[in-house]
């Protein structure tokens, strides 16, 4: 008895599964028959067909839903385990968490469509009749006695006709139903202008009795569009059953010709509300009623990508494409009808076909580097492995191979920083030179250019030491604790500290890392104090050196040192210290702006 894997029917409807962890591939489905569970939800299992799909429509989950909870357990359950190989819930009805852990309990998928009950039941018990309808094989290779069929779908101008530009007019034959010349230059046995069933099969059963091994009907779509243009007046529903019944005369054709004759159905495509790219068909009879692609093992689309064309073999996720697992040699290959068909005969050893080793030089020539499209589907062209011919690099000069990127510890950044900063300062430095061009001073607006025009450094924020860093870092560095230490003589600081020198009455502030002297020949020369003693110590020099005055400069926070050397120096000024001066040779100190271009002091 033939059967089919269920996964199939999730894969082919598209079906929401509500349990993933159950192993689909080990369920079996033997039976086209679809069944509605509806007296046993009542608890009469008597007569009651378990291999069959189980399906639940609107009726059946109303009346769960009205069922007290202790009910609707004790029929989740019976059913679940009755042996059934799934339920299917229609009209995108969400199931519960009860069903879903009865499914789980006894490995019974439960899954969800959002067709319409009675649509959905038509299409699976059509579908599952041609799948498990019983077939003849021959070679024990598993083919079909009748010819095969390749459908073959795209937009208008992507390369359907131009495919045949390959093809051996003695082996080929073509049915033209609108009569349109080729886009190429070549003869075929043609029968053109023909829409008629009856007439196009009578002509595909004489050319495969001469000896034609290729078939192509270009374009099929017309075997519809044709007659119902000439019947556009017409009303009621007979027109649209001698429509379905005449186009699918031409498919069922195949089974009576004979096992090597490719038939080739080249057609237009359409994209459906739900964003997949199908064949295109007239009325809903073929569309609700039957699956058109479902009839066909092979589905190809042509396509054109950087101005040459292709078949595509593989689904998109976003089509119907689809062609036997290892058919063909890569997901678009050249749009060449005759090797497709070569390829067909090949694979199922059928006629004088080629051996594997002949086609192999084919199959390298038309394969592409095409990928499939992504998640968004965009398609590019893949890049072609390279072997590198590069010295290999020696182990000192090759990075460490981590399964992720190293991780640089807090002090190798902020060392990184430090040194960029560094080289920023150095940086500056070299531009106010440049600007003074070796002179003493220079205008402070330009010094303030020159030192803009470095750009600053982009400083990593440093990463948290981890606690392996912490513990190592508090064992190696002395701990400041902001107290004198009466016996050393010197200490190194671990974080910036504030000290009161008393020989000067001066506040000063000392770096991390720096080396203070704190008693020199027994003498305190330097003692810590707090931020705020820092503070009023400051504060409390600054008032005192600088009283108030109706010149707001003179009140200035830190004005220069009395006494200080400066490279701004009057010829006054200049003089030696042991010089003899006169109070009226010495400028006066709260002498007012002369209006001279305010200069920038360079210290060394």
């Amino acid at each position: 008895m033939k059967k089919i894997k269920f996964t199939k029917i999730i894969e082919n409807y598209n079906l929401k599964n509500y349990i993933p962890e159950i192993d689909t591939d080990k369920i079996y489905i033997n039976t086209p028959e679809v069944n509605r569970p509806a007296l046993q939800l009542a608890g009469f299992f008597d007569h009651f067909d378990k291999e069959r799909v189980q399906i639940l429509g609107n009726v059946e989950y109303a009346f769960i839903d009205s069922m007290e909870r202790q009910n609707r357990l004790w029929v989740y359950e019976k059913l679940m385990s009755s042996g059934i190989p799934c339920l299917i819930l229609c009209r995108g009805h969400e199931a519960d968490d009860d069903l879903i852990e009865a499914g789980r309990k006894y490995n019974v998928p439960v899954l969800m469509t959002e067709w319409t009950t009675s649509r959905f039941d038509a299409e699976l018990t059509r579908w599952l009749n041609v799948q498990l309808a019983p077939c003849i094989t021959i070679h024990g290779v598993l083919v079909d006695v009748y010819g095969e069929g390749v459908l073959i779908m795209g937009e208008s101008g992507t390369g359907k006709s131009t495919s045949m530009r390959n093809c051996n007019p003695a082996t080929t034959a073509v049915v033209n139903p609108v009569g349109k010349p080729l886009p190429f230059k070549g003869k075929f046995t043609t029968l053109n202008s023909e829409v008629e069933s009856r007439k196009i099969c009578k002509f595909m059963k004489e050319q495969a009795a001469a000896g034609k091994k290729l078939l192509v009907v270009d374009d099929f779509q017309y075997i519809l569009s044709v007659p119902y243009m000439n019947r556009i007046k017409e009303n009621g529903w007979d027109k649209w059953n001698d429509f379905g019944a005449n186009y699918f005369e031409i498919i069922e054709v195949c089974k009576e010709l004979p096992d090597d004759v490719v038939v080739a159905y080249m057609t237009h495509t359409e994209t459906l509300e739900n964003g997949v790219t199908t064949i295109k068909l007239i009325g809903k009879l073929l569309r609700e009623k039957i699956t058109i692609e479902g009839l066909f093992t092979i589905v190809l689309r042509t396509g054109v990508n950087e101005g040459k064309y292709y078949f595509y073999t593989q689904n998109s996720g976003k089509d119907t494409v689809k062609s036997p697992m290892g058919m063909f040699p890569a997901y678009a290959i050249d749009n060449d009808l005759n090797y497709v068909a070569d390829k067909i005969r090949n694979f199922y050893e059928v006629g004088e076909y080629k051996t594997d080793a002949e086609m192999g030089q084919a199959d390298a020539q038309a394969a592409s580097d095409l990928e499939k499209p992504d998640a968004n589907g965009r398609r590019a062209r893949g890049g072609k492995k390279t072997t590198s011919t590069a010295t290999p690099t020696t182990t000192e000069d090759a990075a460490p191979k981590t399964g992720r990127t190293a991780r640089r510890t807090h002090d190798e950044v902020v060392a990184e920083n430090n040194q960029k900063m560094a080289d920023y300062m150095a940086e500056r430095d070299k531009a106010i030179d440049a600007v003074a061009d070796g002179r003493e001073e220079i205008p402070f607006d330009k010094a303030c250019a020159a030192a803009d025009s470095v750009p600053q450094p982009e400083l990593e924020t440093p990463p948290r030491r981890t606690r392996k860093e912490r513990k190592a870092a508090e064992q190696s560095e002395p701990v400041q604790d902001g107290t004198t230490n009466t016996d050393s003589e010197s200490v190194t600081l671990d974080a910036d500290t504030y000290f009161y020198v008393p020989a000067d009455d001066n506040y000063v502030m000392k770096h991390k890392g720096d080396k203070v002297d704190l008693i020199v020949d027994g003498v305190e020369v330097m003692k810590v104090i707090s931020k705020e003693e820092f503070g009023e110590g400051v504060k409390r020099l600054a008032q005192a050196d600088n009283p108030k005055s109706e010149n707001p400069i003179d009140g200035a926070m830190n004005p220069p040192e009395k006494g200080r050397r400066t490279r701004r120096r009057s010829a006054a000024q200049a003089q030696p210290d042991n010089a003899d001066t006169t109070a009226d040779e010495t400028p006066a100190v709260d002498e007012q702006p002369t209006g001279r271009t305010r200069r920038v002091r360079k210290t060394r």
